[in-house]
């Protein structure tokens, strides 16, 4: 582990001294996951505490807000729902958690009670009904409802629910939970037991639910157990192994430099795959002995690959870390990330790619519960606050299996919400939809415009056919222009022929003829300051003289590496005069094809 995890993780001796009593009572039970003390201060799980020190760099973080809504079609008492949403809270520990610092460390204090916002009898209701919202703009109301407002960490609670009235019969439920104490599946946990407390209070009946054997901070607690018994040795040497070696950073190419430090600035784009093209890649997953699962990843993996001219690409997916029982009904986070490190080297084809990224999950499947923050410190990677560490990019598939419930009378519909924020330079949410794929693309504004992730999404499909089309084909070869594009690249773009003036031959002559004429006429301006004619022609011509030195001339290809200054002018030109030719090396593309330029150019 690095210095800050192992400060984030370590415990007071007195903490540690009672966690060993409390363990040691329960080692006859094996396995068994072990009761929280009678206090109400624990510590993180390994789980939250990358998710805590992420908040500690960008409080009040959209990006880690648990956001979800389902449609209420029917009639819906906000006094009864109110009474329903207080009993869940008091039945879940995570619900009344709150983060502070105690000794220097994070903790979570859990309090006997908080009261849900917004606080009151009964649930406020917005009444959209005279609105007259588009679909879109609906959208945004629920969005806003969920992640517009940031949660208190300290003060808590980490739940928010709203109630949007849209029709006389009809409203949207909004949840919004704070990552630190939720997940996808806690959102299901929650919304089953308030219909069903619902319902129950509806009648006038008591509390139909049984009381939960464990809580989250038993989770947190047993955690930690097996990693200070190192019960996840074998795991973390897999993982030490598996990404050795592994590219610091996937670069793809962005349209702006990256901040140092990263803003989680998020946009997302709805995407879709259509049904005969998923059941095309199902069907050659089967084939394989692999999942369809596995064969969206292959195929995100070759995107990813071709984008960023990277033969080593890792991939990070989430898994939920839920193997006990006793843990299903909890809400609570649990979920792990697991790297999928695939390597393409070898021109294979994508059926090989397939079978790589299948051993690669399955690989990960079976060392999936060490916690991520563990196998970063294991790896001695260096925390860059401008972007994740070990991967940047991820992706998740799932087919959610959405429960038939009910609110009383009223039918319970899921409304899909994006979240507020993005954790990575770019995400693919994926889920199965009318038979088809659905789901969007979440990236980074302060790398990526809408427009190219767009191609992105538009390349996903178009490889996804050709996969589907040709899987023996070595995946460099699958096309990645439409022939319109092709045509555009290839012709269009190079229709460059010009008549050049015969009297004024080469360009830098021309310049030169210029600055004769008008010395102190402005050839170039640059953040408020001016350069004339004469002054660049001159600078221009000792460093050509300096060139020439250094032996070059005919046939002599310069790199040209520099960012758009003044400088970079006097540079071109300077190697035009000396006789050669200049490469223009962008310092912003990645460091891979800036040696394949160098190299393939001598």
């Amino acid at each position: 582990m690095t210095e800050l995890d192992e400060r984030l993780a370590a415990l007071t001796p007195e903490q540690r001294a009672h966690l060993e009593r409390l363990l040691a009572e329960r080692r006859a039970a094996e396995g068994a996951t072990p009761e929280a003390p009678a206090e109400d201060v624990f510590p993180l799980s390994l789980f939250q505490q990358g998710m805590w020190f992420l908040e500690q760099v960008r409080p009040a973080n959209p990006a880690y807000v648990v956001p979800g809504a389902v449609r209420v079609r029917g009639p819906v008492d906000a006094r009864v729902l109110r009474a329903a949403l207080r009993e869940v809270v008091r039945r879940h520990e995570a619900l009344r958690t709150t983060f502070a610092l105690r000794d220097g460390r994070p903790v979570q204090v859990v309090r006997p009670s908080v009261e849900p916002e917004p606080a009151g009898a009964e649930l406020p209701v917005t009444d959209l009904r005279q609105a007259g919202l588009t679909p879109a703009e609906l959208d945004e109301r629920i969005v806003a409802a969920a992640v517009g407002e940031p949660f208190d960490l300290e003060a808590g609670p980490p739940l928010r629910l709203a109630l949007l009235r849209t029709g006389e019969d009809e409203s949207v439920l909004v949840l919004a939970l704070h990552h630190l104490v939720s997940d996808r599946w806690s959102f299901w946990v929650l919304l089953a037991e308030l219909a069903a407390l619902y319902e129950a209070f509806a009648a006038g009946r008591p509390s139909p639910l049984p009381e939960l054997p464990v809580q989250y901070a038993d989770f947190a607690l047993w955690q930690r157990e097996q990693h200070e018994q190192g019960r996840w040795a074998e795991q973390s040497a897999y993982w030490k192994e598996r990404l050795a070696g592994a590219p610091a950073a996937l670069e793809l190419p962005t349209d702006r430099p990256r901040p140092a430090v990263q803003g989680f600035n998020g946009g997302t784009l709805p995407f879709e795959l259509p049904e005969p093209l998923l059941r095309g890649l199902s069907e050659l997953a089967h084939r394989r002995g692999a999942t369809t699962y596995m064969a969206l990843l292959a195929v995100f993996t070759v995107l990813l690959s071709r984008y960023a001219r990277s033969q080593d690409v890792v991939v990070g997916v989430p898994t939920a870390v839920r193997g006990r029982p006793e843990l299903e009904p909890l809400i609570g986070y649990f979920v792990n990330a697991l790297p999928i490190r695939t390597e393409l080297g070898g021109e294979p084809s994508f059926t090989e790619v397939l079978d790589r990224v299948r051993a690669a999950c399955l690989g990960a499947y079976e060392h999936q519960e060490v916690p991520f923050e563990l196998v970063v410190g294991e790896l001695g990677t260096a925390r860059d606050l401008s972007r994740p560490p070990v991967f940047q990019v991820s992706f998740a598939y799932g087919r959610e299996a959405v429960p038939d419930l009910a609110l009383g009378g009223a039918r319970l519909e899921p409304v899909p919400v994006r979240g507020g924020g993005a954790r990575f330079d770019l995400e693919l949410q994926a889920f199965d939809e009318n038979g088809g794929l659905g789901g969007w693309f979440e990236y980074d504004r302060d790398l990526f415009d809408e427009s190219t992730v767009a191609r992105l999404a538009d390349l996903f499909g178009r490889l996804a056919g050709q996969a589907v089309a040709a899987p023996e084909l070595p995946v460099e070869q699958l096309e990645l222009l439409t022939e319109a594009e092709r045509h555009r690249v290839l012709v269009e773009f190079n229709d460059t022929d010009r008549e050049w003036p015969a009297d004024e031959g080469w360009i830098h002559r021309a310049f030169e003829e210029r600055a004769r004429l008008r010395p102190e006429a402005v050839a170039l301006r640059f953040e408020g300051r001016s350069v004339g004619y004469g002054e660049l022609d001159r600078r221009a011509n000792r460093l050509a003289h300096r060139l020439r030195g250094l032996g070059v001339g005919r046939d002599t290809v310069v790199g040209v590496g520099m960012e758009r200054a003044p400088e970079l002018v006097v540079a071109l030109l300077a190697v035009l005069k000396a006789g050669g030719a200049y490469l223009p090396l962008d310092p912003e593309l990645p460091a891979a094809r800036l040696e394949h330029m160098v190299r393939d150019a001598r």
